[in-house]
């Protein structure tokens, strides 16, 4: 049995290993990554690193790093991550995947992720209060029993739910209210803001319960000498700035378990071009947190090493430059905006913050821009004057979107202002206040 047992674990091991080694080989391929920092991840010992998050694949290029640094051929040491409860609900791609075609999604539906997640190391970690209605619903139907709706939902969600019924009256119950029919309404997120506040009070023990599962199997990993990645803010940013830190964090580092060594991790991506997509991993040095350190504190002295390691790309320069110049009616030239971003270089770079390469040397500068300059003009987001420059359409100057190409100027815009934030050199461009709201946290 034994043996059994050991080949298993063998099998399972090898598996890890060369699903790790066939992602690794796509994101080198996808993406042109450069990394800083390694020198600063112990090879040995408990470590967490804490980093932003920016897109949907800053998971497995974390994985990549850490692998490079710690794990085995065979995926011994392979690292281990935090990641959101849905990911390991089945029928997350269908809801997830909201641009892809109608059958792909269909096709994708009927997976389960969790069994594969959990192979990989990924933990799952429940968002109490981004949880969805029908996640709420579908949980307290499978712990209460078919409850009446009208004893669960506060009146104005009792009659939304009665605006979609086929017939008055309904639905009377929890399992008819979670029918395909009220999908709109299930999907929508806070779900627990919409229950009676008794079934509030009744639920919410249950979902710390759950958090705290959660977080006694990383702090078990972790006192295994494990490294774990971990995102403070809990998710993608939708905006490009800095959000809170979760308590999970601070949930971590105070239950009792050797400490391990925080590792701030800066991730940038320059996407803005034509040209293959760079991404920038700069690992900081870490520490120990000592106790009796508020929460308040610890929060911002890790929100604050975090960003000391993001990277100056022209993303950030750019999308700053042309959101200043849109609103402001100005057209946009190739040559004021390398001069902009060899003045924000040198400056930045002067005060020890870290900035892509390619802006510190005029010929790749002007190339890097060129780059920048024909996305805009790909993507409608700059459009040609006959007296030549260019004039910033409307689609740059929309919501930040890190998954829309247009999307990506005012976010680039919002990293910059919170990198400006951070080291603020006198040679440096100062932050906008006309897009700077944008920015929370």
């Amino acid at each position: 049995m034994e043996q059994s047992s050991g080949a298993g674990r063998g099998a399972a091991r090898l598996l890890r290993g060369g699903m790790a080694q066939v992602a690794r080989a796509r994101l080198r391929i996808r993406f042109s990554v450069h990394i800083d920092g390694r020198e600063h991840c112990p090879r040995v010992g408990p470590v967490l690193v804490v980093s932003n998050h920016r897109r949907d694949s800053d998971g497995p290029l974390v994985g990549d790093l850490l692998m490079g640094v710690r794990a085995g051929r065979f995926g011994e040491g392979l690292p281990h991550f935090v990641a959101r409860e849905d990911l390991f609900r089945k029928g997350f791609l269908r809801e997830y995947l909201t641009g892809w075609p109608a059958w792909a999604r269909g096709a994708l539906g009927p997976l389960d992720l969790g069994p594969v997640l959990s192979l990989l190391h990924v933990h799952p970690m429940r968002r109490v209060f981004e949880r969805t209605l029908g996640e709420v619903l579908g949980e307290i139907a499978e712990r209460e029993g078919d409850l009446p709706l009208a004893g669960v939902l506060r009146p104005a969600w009792v009659g939304r739910f009665e605006g979609l019924a086929p017939r008055p009256g309904e639905p009377q119950g929890l399992r008819a209210a979670l029918a395909p029919r009220y999908r709109p309404l299930l999907h929508l997120p806070h779900g627990l803001r919409k229950l009676t506040r008794e079934c509030l009070r009744h639920t919410l023990p249950w979902e710390r319960e759950v958090v705290a599962g959660h977080l006694r199997a990383v702090q078990e990993a972790l006192a295994q000498g494990a490294a774990v990645h971990l995102v403070p803010e809990g998710r993608v940013s939708p905006h490009g700035g800095v959000d809170r830190v979760r308590s999970g964090l601070h949930r971590l580092l105070e239950g009792g378990t050797p400490s391990p060594a925080i590792l701030p991790l800066g991730i940038t991506h320059d996407d803005a071009t034509i040209a293959r997509p760079r991404v920038f991993l700069s690992l900081g040095a870490g520490w120990v947190e000592a106790g009796g350190r508020k929460r308040k504190e610890r929060a911002g002295a890790v929100q604050e090493a975090i960003q000391a390691q993001t990277t100056l790309t022209l993303t950030q320069v750019g999308g700053a430059h042309l959101v200043e110049a849109g609103m402001r009616g100005r057209r946009v030239t190739a040559a004021e905006l390398e001069e902009r971003a060899a003045a924000e270089a040198k400056g930045y770079h002067r005060v020890g913050a870290r900035v892509d390469p390619l802006l510190l040397d005029p010929a790749s500068r002007a190339q890097r821009v060129g780059a920048f300059l024909a996305f805009g003009r790909r993507h409608g987001l700059l459009h040609p004057e006959p007296w030549g420059g260019f004039r910033v359409g409307e689609a740059a100057l929309g919501p930040p979107d890190p998954w829309r190409p247009a999307g990506l100027v005012p976010y680039g815009a919002n990293e910059h202002a919170a990198f400006a934030r951070q080291w603020a050199p006198a040679e440096a461009a100062p932050a906008e206040a006309a897009w700077a709201p944008r920015i929370r946290g």
